[in-house]
């Protein structure tokens, strides 16, 4: 500073500076949101999933009542 007046490679040099402060809390703020995004995925996964105990209960009972619904016409068999 001259005379109370900044110089051009001092106001570059605050410029610099303030850009640099600014990123960096704007590259703070991006990773808090990622993680807050991730962890609300997560907490949604967790509640919407699906139980495979309970799926595969459902598929065996649908399997044992397509059997017993062809075990005695042979025409009624699903062939694969």
């Amino acid at each position: 500073m001259v005379d109370g007046k900044a110089t051009l490679s001092g106001a570059y040099a605050g410029l610099v500076s303030s850009v640099g402060n600014q990123t960096a809390t704007a590259k703070v703020n991006a990773t808090a949101q990622t993680n807050i995004v991730t962890q609300l995925q997560t907490q949604q996964q967790s509640i919407s999933g699906v139980n495979l105990d309970e799926e595969y209960g459902e598929l065996l009972r649908f399997q044992q009542y397509y059997n017993g619904q062809c075990a005695g016409d042979p025409d009624r068999q699903l062939v694969v």
